[in-house]
């Protein structure tokens, strides 16, 4: 728990302490500022569905932003050699990492806490369904911040790894697209809704927190974690029987 508390903070102070995380965050708030404040006043109603109407589009890009360097930049700079001699286990390495991205884009999320807080002398909102809002959303961080790992440990290149990455976020979106699913036959079109991370999403930020969208949840973080400790290790030469014995459960957690 020490490591990965140690690497936790060693990637917020990478990310606080250079300016491109700071610019990452200004326009990412700028951006959804801009979106929510301009049909507000047209509707007149005290709620934050067009900000989470359009968070789901603006993290597509933004945490891949983020992750794009976690196992990438490392490789490239030639330190991962240096990390992983240090008497860290590699599931640490990829737990901290995971987790010091997945607080620095949470606590940008948590800025437009400003938006409800601020307009709440205007009108009443519904705090209940302001929580599950942004319980949703940090399940929407979660998950793309693990395909981002796994697609910054898949490659040496960081702008591979961001393309990459945005790529697996808007299929998990585009999936669940009516034009899509309408134009499958069933039982397909109901595996396509069910895979689609937008419409977990959705369900729990109308307030709906049912115990199926967490586990979708919780089980593509999962996937996606193991994948990237899968590519971790055979980074770093991995021994055949841990690199199989890792690969075969990766295999059953998937097809699960």
């Amino acid at each position: 728990m020490k490591n990965i508390l140690i690497i936790v903070k060693k990637e917020l102070r990478a990310y606080y302490n250079y300016p491109a995380a700071y610019i990452l965050m200004v326009a990412f708030l700028a951006i959804i500022y801009f979106f929510y404040f301009r049909p507000i006043f047209i509707i007149g109603e005290a709620t934050l569905r067009p900000l989470f109407n359009i968070l789901p589009w603006m993290l597509m890009f933004f945490a891949p932003a983020v992750t794009m360097g976690l196992i990438a930049k490392e490789r490239e700079r030639g330190t991962l050699e240096i990390l992983t001699t240090q008497p860290i286990r590699p599931s640490q390495i990829i737990i901290g990492k995971f987790l010091g991205a997945f607080l620095f884009i949470c606590i940008t999320v948590l800025i437009t806490l400003t938006i409800p807080l601020t307009l709440a002398k205007f009108g009443n909102f519904d705090w209940g369904l302001v929580i599950s809002q942004y319980l949703g959303s940090f399940f929407l961080v979660a998950s793309f911040v693990a395909i981002g790992l796994w697609t910054s440990c898949i490659t040496k290149n960081q702008i591979v790894s961001l393309i990459s990455s945005i790529a697996v976020n808007f299929l998990f979106i585009f999936i669940g697209f009516e034009m899509i699913t309408l134009s499958l036959a069933y039982p397909l079109n109901i595996i396509f809704k069910k895979i689609s991370i937008l419409d977990h999403f959705y369900n729990i930020a109308r307030g709906v927190i049912d115990l199926r969208d967490i586990v979708y949840f919780l089980c593509l973080i999962i996937i996606f974690l193991f994948l990237a400790y899968l590519s971790f290790l055979k980074i770093n030469g991995a021994k055949t029987k841990e690199y199989k014995k890792t690969s075969n459960l990766v295999i059953i957690i998937i097809i699960i």
